[in-house]
């Protein structure tokens, strides 16, 4: 081998090797900055019973929820605050997670319209009855009223005896 190859090797290997140690040097002397550990937060679901309340003008207005505590905001998607506008006053249990002092929510059910403790269903037609289909099951009407074979599918609150009627309701989603 030639005296220039031979320190042509020579040199390349040394840059080589100061390299590695530069960067060896680097990895370890620099600082480890690892983020503060997270702390482990539990997104809590609540349900919190209250009677809506609509304020503020047109398209601005603002849901909320009164509570024995106070006015509670909600935040939900456009389809529940069209359902909520049309039981405006009634009493409802919401379900969702708290989110900076408002209520983000899930889903709702109505429990009083006037003070009179109702069922909040989705009409069905059970041959040539009605039923109203409720999370905890189906509930037959003896006595609905008329206007049920035009809502079949509807979601609705219906107010007194079940299995007699008469019985008022209102139109939660049509």
């Amino acid at each position: 081998m030639s005296l220039k190859v031979t320190c042509r090797v020579r040199a390349f290997v040394a840059r080589r090797l100061v390299l590695a140690a530069v960067v060896c040097a680097g990895v370890g002397c620099r600082h480890r900055h690892d983020p503060p550990p997270l702390r482990d937060e539990v997104i809590q679901e609540r349900i919190i019973h209250g009677m809506v309340a609509l304020s503020g003008p047109g398209d601005a207005h603002q849901l909320t929820l009164r509570t024995g505590n106070g006015l509670v905001h909600l935040l939900s998607t456009r389809a529940d605050s069209l359902a909520l506008e049309r039981v405006d006053g009634a009493e409802i249990a919401a379900r969702g997670i708290e989110d900076h002092g408002a209520l983000r929510l899930e889903r709702f059910t109505v429990v009083s319209v006037d003070g009179e403790p109702v069922i909040d269903g989705k009409v069905r037609a059970d041959g040539p009855r009605f039923v109203l289909e409720t999370p905890n099951g189906r509930v037959r009407l003896g006595n609905p009223p008329s206007a049920f074979k035009t809502l079949v599918g509807a979601r609705v609150w219906v107010a007194g005896k079940v299995d007699t009627g008469p019985n008022r309701y209102g139109v939660i989603v049509p």
